[in-house]
């Protein structure tokens, strides 16, 4: 009898928590996310690995490039143009190729992620 209330009970707690993990899976990334994301990738996959954080460099520490690379991003990618779910995944995921692959000595890479990143190419129209 208390085998049976043991395994009801573990049935019962293993199903709450699907269903916790289900409703926090079907959420929509926020504009906010997507936006940290963006800086983390910036913040390591460029200006770090371009060797552009640290004493008398483009950020002197990976906070202040963390905290300017957000802002510029804000600004990029502004909440009455993007908020609300409309950045749309697949451009965001380009974008983030895009700034994992750029060269370290190539302006012209760095303008392209400008252009294909912008609020005009990565946030979708409003809902409806």
């Amino acid at each position: 009898m208390k085998y049976r209330r043991a395994v009801k009970r573990i049935s019962s707690i293993l199903a709450i928590m699907a269903l916790g993990v289900s409703l926090t899976a079907c959420s929509e990334t926020t504009r906010e996310e997507y936006r940290d994301e963006m800086t983390d990738q910036a913040c390591e996959r460029y200006y770090g690995r371009c060797d552009q954080v640290g004493p008398g460099k483009t950020y002197a520490s990976k906070d202040e490039c963390t905290v300017k690379v957000r802002a510029q991003i804000n600004d990029m990618w502004p909440a009455d143009k993007c908020d609300d779910g409309r950045i749309d995944e697949s451009k965001f995921d380009a974008c983030m190729t895009r700034v994992s692959n750029a060269s370290c000595s190539n302006l012209l890479d760095w303008a392209s992620f400008l252009v294909e990143c912008s609020a005009n190419k990565v946030c979708t129209a409003p809902r409806s």
